[in-house]
């Protein structure tokens, strides 16, 4: 598989660790919709849980944890966006240095 080599420098995973593989532009595109996805049902399940009735959703509690996972979310979001472009910037990267030979 040609980007193995890519995923296992950039995660320190083997492709079958569960990294999904980005070895084309579509798969890229696709991790980094999926991560999308995920941030978003995330931030709507947040949303949600800060809605409920003004003894629930508003407690100090339900708010700390809401930010809480809030950040969690934006961690994993970035993560995953930040994999795929840099995976794609590598791509970019070689396919210059092949074109300046």
């Amino acid at each position: 598989m040609p980007g193995e080599k890519i995923i296992e420098a950039l995660t320190g995973a083997g492709v079958d660790s569960g990294v999904n593989a980005l070895d084309t532009a579509a798969d890229r595109i696709g991790s980094g919709a999926e991560a999308g996805d995920q941030y978003t049902n995330t931030m709507e399940e947040i949303r949600k849980e800060l809605n409920q009735a003004s003894d629930k959703g508003t407690s100090v509690g339900t708010m700390v944890a809401a930010t809480i996972a809030m950040t969690e979310a934006d961690i994993t979001f970035s993560t995953k966006k930040g994999l795929a472009m840099n995976v794609s910037g590598k791509v970019k990267e070689a396919a210059k240095k092949i074109g300046d030979q």
